[in-house]
């Protein structure tokens, strides 16, 4: 087997499958674009995740590949991703999967609220109605003599819900689920904690066995997360996160948006309930709750999904935003791959994250962005820490010291079809600065800090839940701000916009630019976080290419609530080449 997941493209796997492209790389798997090749020019596209070279010798690592493939092998539902094929070439094994010509629904999410806000209530239940109808499946399956096999996904999340060209809703990554019968080196699996820390129903950090309840809580989550716009049990760190997971009791979706049917808040507040038996006992449960709130028919929502699906997908600014593969790039790298078309490819992370294996490992722990696995010797009980969020020597304790490390360097559930981000083009070196803030009226004047490398996972900063105003500013009958309590809230409204820096270094990156010249945006802010309004100074920029972009990117950042309205000013210095 090749030595690095680059070399295998342009490889026949098994006989009949040409590697043509790599997608992505997780903590135990490459994951690519294929294609079957047989008589008279017949082609598919499928997807091969192969295991690492360096797991190939880890007994367990093949385990839980080995018992992926058995439990997809068992899945037979158009709402889930299907197995074509499973088999050992050159000591390693390699599962081919079906190809999902689309995105992942976090991915869309992202476009989505950057263009126009969040995804309406009719496409964000239909996208969790079609997951509810795939988890019933898998739930209640059962084996060939009618045993029930209990099978549990544990890690629903946005990447793992993929959406293709024609509208299908598809669950993907099977690489942690739990089957009846499954069983460790130490016997049948039951105190090892797996999955997204964000996305995990408070009940698993006690080692309580997965149930279906855990799942349908992830389902929750997901949604709330579509109607909001964001995930508020997600935190800057491992520990801040599982600390909110445990103790943060999220506040009606019909606080943020007066658009919300009657009865969908209490459905969703009861699928988040902290006690695993307070919540819907099945997915179906879950789902007939959710059709129940319907204000259009399931056919118009339908309608409605397929129409926005299809202008955002084959929208080129989609890909470019994001910076993935477009469609039409997916569709025809495994049409018209030859060799020396198409070498491998270079594979790395987004362009934000800093070089260097420590920065990536942070930068993977801090997003939250993969699953970890963490030992039975980690459990402990939840209510010392409900009280008390700081890590201490308990069971529990290693577990909330030790996240960053696990999640990071332990991560096993990988997202099999995630598209991979193509090269960034080259980046004009810019810098967001602190600037100029007016509070209570009056401009205040900040000196810009030494460069920094931009946040690597500003979102925090953008999904902070609401907070009491006296949390931010003391209350009085005239708002003041005290010169520490302003210097803090400068920072955390730079790092939200520096969060954005990438995308709006692209926004030179066609630009040519001479000189130094001076940019700023001002943002008038409401009590929300979200903006109001958005200028760029010089006022003539704003109607050129470079202005509509950078207007757009600042218009669709989020700076979490405030105690007051807010206006102030960012400088954006560019740096000639």
């Amino acid at each position: 087997m090749s030595d690095t997941p680059e070399d295998l493209v342009g490889r026949v796997v098994l006989g009949r499958y040409r590697i043509v492209r790599m997608l992505g790389k997780g903590g135990m798997a490459a994951v690519y674009l294929a294609r079957t090749e047989g008589a008279a020019g017949f082609m598919r596209p499928v997807v091969v995740k192969r295991i690492l070279t360096q797991f190939v010798a880890n007994a367990n690592m093949v385990k839980l590949f080995e018992r992926e493939a058995r439990i997809m092998a068992n899945l037979r539902h158009p709402g889930v991703v299907g197995v074509v094929d499973f088999s050992e070439e050159e000591s390693g094994h390699l599962l081919v999967l079906e190809y999902v010509h689309g995105f992942d629904v976090g991915q869309w999410q992202n476009f989505a609220r950057r263009q126009r806000g969040r995804l309406s209530v009719e496409i964000s239940v239909h996208v969790v109605l079609s997951l509810l109808d795939a988890l019933h499946y898998v739930h209640t399956l059962t084996g060939p003599t009618g045993e029930p096999l209990n099978v549990i996904h544990r890690d629903v999340k946005p990447s793992n819900i993929l959406i293709d060209l024609d509208g299908r809703v598809r669950l993907a990554d099977f690489g942690i689920a739990r089957m009846a019968g499954d069983m460790t080196d130490t016997g049948p699996e039951g105190g090892t904690l797996k999955g997204t820390l964000a996305y995990l129903a408070p009940e698993l950090f006690d080692s309580v066995p997965p149930t279906p309840q855990a799942d349908l809580y992830a389902c929750a989550v997901v949604l709330r997360e579509l109607l909001v716009g964001r995930n508020d049990f997600r935190a800057e760190t491992p520990p801040l996160t599982i600390a909110r997971v445990l103790s943060y009791a999220p506040s009606p979706v019909s606080d943020e948006r007066d658009d919300m049917p009657p009865g969908l808040d209490d459905a969703l507040l009861r699928a988040l309930s902290k006690t695993p038996s307070e919540r819907f006992r099945t997915a179906q449960d879950f789902a007939d709750a959710l059709r129940a709130t319907r204000r259009v028919s399931a056919e118009e929502a339908a309608r409605q999904f397929v129409t926005a699906v299809t202008a955002d997908f084959v929208n080129p600014e989609m890909a470019r935003e994001l910076r993935l593969d477009d469609l039409a790039s997916r569709e025809k790298a495994w049409r018209t791959w030859a060799p020396g078309a198409t070498g491998p490819r270079e594979v790395g992370g987004d362009d934000t994250t800093p070089s260097g294996p420590s920065a990536k490992a942070a930068a993977a722990a801090i997003a939250d962005a993969d699953s970890g696995i963490f030992p039975p010797t980690v459990a402990g009980s939840s209510r010392a820490l409900s009280k008390t969020p700081a890590p201490t020597r308990s069971s529990r304790g290693l577990l909330l010291g030790g996240a960053a490390l696990l999640v990071a360097a332990g991560g096993v559930a990988f997202v099999m079809l995630r598209p991979h981000a193509s090269a960034p083009p080259p980046q004009v070196p810019v810098l967001v600065e602190r600037g100029h803030v007016e509070v209570d009226g009056h401009e205040h004047a900040q000196p810009s800090p030494s460069p920094a490398p931009a946040p690597t996972n500003p979102a925090p900063i953008a999904a902070a839940p609401p907070q009491p105003a006296s949390a931010i500013a003391p209350p009085a009958a005239k708002p003041t701000v005290h010169h520490a309590a302003k210097e803090n809230r400068l920072g955390a409204l730079t790092h939200a916009f520096a969060g954005q820096q990438s995308r709006i270094a692209s926004c030179f990156s066609d630009t040519t630019t001479t000189g130094a010249p001076e940019i700023a945006v001002r943002f008038q802010l409401d009590k929300a976080g979200h903006v109001a309004r958005a200028e760029l100074l010089p006022p003539a920029l704003a109607s050129t290419a470079l202005g509509e972009c950078l207007l757009r990117i600042a218009r669709a950042t989020e700076f979490g609530p405030q105690p007051e309205e807010v206006a102030f000013r960012i400088p954006i210095t560019v740096r000639p080449r």
